[in-house]
């Protein structure tokens, strides 16, 4: 619902596409580990509206940005939308 809402925000703004649409950490209903969602929203051609959503393990994405390599002095960080640091 909301990575419709973000579609609709930014069809009225600029056309654009719309942003991805992340979840804070919680148990994932498969495994029961720590992880996200993330959703987004797209129009077709033909006016449909399509949604892909993604769960990542918490464990999967501290893996994935220890890895990364930023400048020298830059680091990598995941937080949360109220501003936790996640990684």
């Amino acid at each position: 619902a909301q990575a419709l809402a973000r579609l609709r925000e930014h069809e009225d703004a600029d056309g654009g596409a719309a942003p991805l649409v992340w979840t804070d950490v919680y148990p994932l209903f498969t495994t029961k580990t720590p992880g996200v969602s993330v959703a987004g929203a797209a129009r077709a051609p033909d006016g449909s509206i399509t949604i892909v959503a993604y769960d990542l393990l918490l464990d999967d994405l501290c893996e994935f940005t220890s890895s990364l390599r930023a400048t020298p002095a830059g680091r990598v960080f995941l937080c949360t939308a109220a501003g936790e640091c996640l990684v």
